[in-house]
């Protein structure tokens, strides 16, 4: 394997392994804006099924060249939403 490909690996590791650090929080978010419980099921399915769509999406765009610039948006996207979940006030 190239050098790239190993380091790719291990910073798609350490970025999902810190990721899902917040996972076991967002319970006790969700109960900190009171809305109601099934809301972290919804915004749990809503995060996988993104996921499940854009994750081939992006694997070919950076299969057309432009890995590193692609990683990096996908990097930079998903910060924006996080932040965006963080500092929401309400359930919409």
């Amino acid at each position: 394997m190239k050098k790239t490909v190993i380091y790719i690996i291990i910073l798609y590791f350490v970025h999902g392994v810190i990721n899902n650090l917040g996972h076991p929080i967002t319970p006790a978010f969700v109960r900190g804006l009171e809305i109601p419980n099934y809301m972290f099921g919804f915004f749990y399915a809503t995060m996988s099924f993104g996921l499940m769509i854009a994750a081939p999406i992006w694997g070919i765009i950076a299969d057309r060249g432009k890995k590193r610039f692609v990683m990096v948006l996908g990097l930079i996207i998903y910060s924006i939403g996080q932040f965006g979940f963080a500092y929401s006030g309400n359930m919409y």
